[in-house]
């Protein structure tokens, strides 16, 4: 029988191999109770910041916007590249769960939390959809999302959520704000490392971030997952 699925989204400047090589503890942490499937963003960029030399020879290189990745903060709607990716990819099983994303690829995991929530408030329907909990690393604010402009429309994701931030993170105090500003309190929380821009990597803090995760799976599902140690 297969486990359900998370999704992981990548920041701007790696890969789908990359990620997977970056989050290998935390998958091991949870390979009991998930499968998670990885993808590649649809417009190549140059490297991100501490990526090379270390995964030099690993390009090509991607991201989830067609624009330059020098104002994240800019307005942005999900590109149609991005949406048939991910609509062809929810089609592909019906065991969703979670979705994970780091910096940018946070904020499209965001984003397509937001328009979820959105659809299911105005009764549509969207096939493959049904993400359940949501895992934010390193993700400044605003989700990548039309709806945080549209006038009259408030974004405050109340999918249960963790979202992991970094104290020497240049973009720290912008996540934040990213819960402040788009999470309901009540169900999402926050958890700091004393790390830069990056996965965390050592294994108190993984740990931590499985245990995260294993909740959130719990109080979705009323299913409590294992932690493989």
């Amino acid at each position: 029988m297969s486990l359900p699925a998370i999704l992981c989204l990548h920041g701007s400047g790696v890969n789908a191999t990359i990620f997977q090589f970056q989050t290998a503890t935390l998958q091991h942490l949870l390979s009991k109770t998930f499968t998670f499937i990885f993808l590649d963003g649809p417009f190549e960029t140059r490297a991100g910041p501490g990526v090379l030399p270390f995964f030099d020879g690993c390009e090509p290189f991607f991201r989830w916007k067609s624009k330059s990745d020098d104002n994240v903060f800019a307005t942005e709607e999900v590109e149609d590249e991005v949406r048939t990716l991910i609509r062809e990819t929810l089609k592909t099983r019906d065991d969703w769960v979670g979705i994970l994303g780091f910096s940018q690829g946070g904020r499209m995991a965001a984003g397509l939390l937001a328009e979820q929530e959105r659809r299911e408030e105005v009764g549509e329907e969207e096939e493959g959809a049904g993400f359940k909990f949501g895992v934010f690393v390193m993700t400044p604010e605003p989700p990548m999302t039309g709806l945080v402009y549209e006038e009259g429309v408030e974004v405050r994701i109340q999918s249960p959520s963790v979202l992991v931030s970094g104290k020497k993170d240049f973009w720290y105090e912008s996540s934040k704000r990213m819960r402040e500003k788009y999470f309901e309190e009540e169900t999402s929380k926050l958890v700091e490392f004393d790390v830069d821009h990056r996965m965390p990597n050592a294994s108190a803090d993984v740990k931590i971030i499985a245990l995260e995760v294993l909740r959130l799976y719990l109080e979705t599902t009323g299913i409590r997952g294992i932690l493989n140690q």
